[in-house]
C-alpha cells in the first residue's frame, strides 16, 4: 500500500494546488473507481471471476519469475518493475495495491488534460466514458501510458524551457511502457517545433523560448545519439517489418483468421476495402445492442457482469458523442483550429491508436486499446461545444 499512498499523495498535492479552480471534480475518478472496485470484489468473491485476469496475472507471473518473457523493445519493462517492487517490497494485502495503483495515475491523467484544455468538463471523462474507471482498477499499463503521453505533451509546451527536460524524461519512461507511443509523441512534438521555426522564419524573429527549447533538444539529441541511435534504429526497423508483415502475406492472413475467422463479410480479398472495414470496426465496436444481448444472457463469463454493464454504458455514451459530432460535423474543423498546440498534439497522439490497431489487429481488440480514440471523440465534442458557446457570445456582443 506504500506505493499507492505515495502516488495518491502526488495527486493530492496537485489537487490542493488547483483546488480553487477545480473544486471537487478531480475526485470523481477516485469515487467512481473505488465504487467499481468494491462491486468487482463482491463479484469475484463468488469464485466465478478471477481477481487478476489475462495480462494482469501475466505481469505478476513475470515479476515473480514464474514465467520469463523478454519485453519486445523494452515494452512493459517499467510496469513489470513496478509489479516486482509492489510484490516484493510493498504491503501487498491480497493484491489490492496492484488493483488500485492505477487510480491516482488516472486522476493525474485527467488533471493534466484539464491543464492542457483548460475546461472543467474534462473531469466528466469517467462519467461519460466510465470504462476508464474500470481500467483504473486493473493491473494493466495502459493508463500510465496515457498519462506519460499527456505529460510529455504538456511539459513540452510549457513556457519554461527547462520543462522540456522533464518532457524528455517522460518520453524515456514511455519507451519502457510502449515504445511506439513514445515515438509517435516525439514525432508530433518535433514536427510542431519544426513548423513553428518555418512559420516564425517567414513572419518574425524566432522567440527566445522557442530558441531555448530548440537548443535543449539539440543538446539532448547529441548526448543521446551514441547511446540511443542503434536502439531507435532497431525499433523503427522492427516497426517497419511488422507493418509489412500485418499488411501483406502470411501476417495479414493470420490476423484475418484469428480476428474474423476469414468471414466473407469482412474478408473480400481487396485489402483497401478490408482495412477500411477494420477501421470502422475499431471505432464503433462493440455495438451497445450486442453488449446488451450478452447482458441479458448473464454477461461475459471471462470479464464478468460488472465489466459488461460498464461497457454497455460506455458504448452507449460513445454513440451519443458520435451523434453529436455528426450533427455538428461542419464545426469540427473550426473547433479543432481553435485548439491549443498542446491540445492538438494530444489529439494527434491518441488518434494514432486508431490506424495502428485497425491495421495490426483488424480493429478487433479489447476496449482498453480503444480508449485513447474514445477520449479523442470526447475532446472533440467538448471543443465543438466550446466553439459554439464562444460564437454565441460573440453574436450577442
Amino acid at each position: 500500500m506504500i506505493s499507492l499512498l505515495i502516488s495518491t499523495m502526488v495527486f493530492l498535492y496537485y489537487y490542493k494546488k488547483y483546488y480553487k479552480h477545480t473544486g471537487i471534480y478531480p475526485l470523481l475518478i477516485y469515487f467512481i473507481s473505488l465504487c467499481l472496485f468494491i462491486l468487482f470484489s463482491i463479484e469475484s468473491s463468488f469464485g466465478q471471476l478471477a481477481y487478476f485476469e489475462s495480462d494482469e496475472q501475466k505481469y505478476i507471473d513475470i515479476a515473480l519469475g514464474r514465467i520469463w518473457e523478454a519485453p519486445s523493445g523494452l515494452d512493459r519493462y517499467l510496469w513489470i518493475l513496478l509489479n516486482r517492487l509492489i510484490l516484493n517490497y510493498d504491503i501487498y494485502i491480497d493484491g489490492i495495491p496492484l488493483k488500485l495503483i492505477n487510480i491516482p495515475f488516472a486522476a493525474l491523467l485527467i488533471m493534466v488534460l484539464w491543464r492542457i484544455f483548460k475546461d472543467k468538463r474534462i473531469f466528466l471523462i469517467p462519467v461519460i466514458l466510465p470504462y476508464l474507471a474500470i481500467l483504473s482498477i486493473k493491473n494493466l499499463r495502459d493508463i500510465p501510458i496515457f498519462l506519460l503521453s499527456a505529460l510529455s505533451v504538456y511539459l513540452f509546451h510549457h513556457p519554461k524551457p527547462i520543462k522540456i527536460i522533464l518532457s524528455i524524461i517522460c518520453l524515456l519512461m514511455l519507451i519502457l511502457l510502449r515504445s511506439f507511443a513514445a515515438i509517435i509523441v516525439a514525432v508530433i512534438l518535433l514536427s510542431q517545433i519544426l513548423f513553428l521555426h518555418l512559420k516564425k522564419h517567414k513572419k518574425i524573429k524566432i522567440s527566445k523560448i522557442l530558441r531555448q527549447k530548440t537548443i535543449i533538444l539539440i543538446i539532448f539529441f547529441l548526448m543521446g545519439l551514441p547511446l540511443l541511435g542503434q536502439w531507435i534504429s532497431k525499433i523503427n526497423t522492427d516497426l517497419y517489418k511488422y507493418f509489412n508483415y500485418v499488411t501483406g502475406g502470411e501476417g495479414y492472413e493470420l490476423i484475418l483468421q484469428k480476428r474474423v475467422n476469414n468471414d466473407s463479410r469482412y474478408v473480400s480479398g481487396n485489402k483497401f476495402r478490408d482495412l477500411t472495414v477494420a477501421h470502422i470496426r475499431y471505432a464503433v465496436t462493440p455495438i451497445p445492442s450486442s453488449v446488451w444481448v450478452r447482458l441479458i444472457n448473464g454477461g461475459s463469463k471471462y470479464w464478468g457482469l460488472l465489466d459488461d454493464i460498464i461497457l454497455f454504458a460506455n458504448q452507449t455514451m460513445l454513440y451519443i458523442l458520435f451523434g453529436y459530432l455528426i450533427i455538428n460535423i461542419r464545426k469540427i474543423w473550426p473547433a479543432f483550429r481553435q485548439t491549443s498546440s498542446s491540445g492538438r498534439a494530444i489529439i494527434y497522439s491518441f488518434l494514432s491508436y486508431w490506424p495502428i490497431y485497425s491495421i495490426s489487429l483488424y480493429g478487433i481488440t479489447h476496449l482498453r486499446l480503444k480508449m485513447p480514440f474514445q477520449i479523442v471523440i470526447f475532446l472533440i465534442a467538448m471543443r465543438i461545444s466550446e466553439f459554439k458557446k464562444n460564437n454565441h457570445v460573440n453574436l450577442i456582443k
